[in-house]
């Protein structure tokens, strides 16, 4: 299949969703599964690149050559669960809403990046931040402007998350239009 979309791996990808996108293409895909290993080697740089191709080409180009790949690669990267942790503490923490971005997909955005935290913490039923630390988060990353924080902060009786959600859209002008 021309133009497919082959997942890569280089050194600032997350490997868990790297994983995940490998499994979407398998699903999807028309190579043979023979060649997949090959194919998702040669869309690899850094150290992943340097980690599969000390790898011998005739094991990998077998139909179970995209476990194998995948098991040597886990013993590098699923070892320290602690550095995605830390780079999905980055990626969310360091979000700001773009100008361009409608409020809209900016709350989006901030509950994915949230939901992956809370994932690779394993906190799937209890919150990662109380409620009114997250509903500051998601202010404070709105990237608004003075007066509209000032508004906004005046309207919010109790600091939650779910109320303050709503607030933003409400009050705040879309300012991609």
């Amino acid at each position: 299949m021309t133009g497919e979309r082959i997942p890569k791996l280089q050194d600032e990808t997350c490997y868990g969703d790297w994983k995940k996108r490998v499994r979407i293409w398998m699903m999807g895909t028309e190579v043979k599964e023979e060649h997949r290993a090959i194919k998702l080697v040669m869309n690899m740089s850094g150290k992943p690149e340097e980690v599969a191709i000390q790898l011998d080409p005739e094991k990998l180009g077998v139909k179970e050559g995209v476990k194998m790949l995948l098991e040597e690669l886990d013993k590098l990267f699923e070892e320290d669960k602690t550095q995605s942790v830390f780079a999905a503490i980055d990626n969310f923490n360091t979000y700001r809403r773009a100008q361009t971005t409608s409020m809209d997909e900016y709350i989006r955005e901030f509950q994915q990046r949230y939901k992956a935290l809370k994932q690779l913490r394993g906190t799937q039923a209890q919150e990662l931040f109380e409620d009114g630390i997250l509903a500051y988060l998601l202010l404070h990353q709105a990237n608004l402007d003075s007066e509209q924080q000032r508004l906004i902060r005046a309207t919010i009786v109790d600091l939650t998350y779910i109320k303050k959600k709503k607030v933003p859209t409400r009050l705040c002008v879309d300012t991609t239009a």
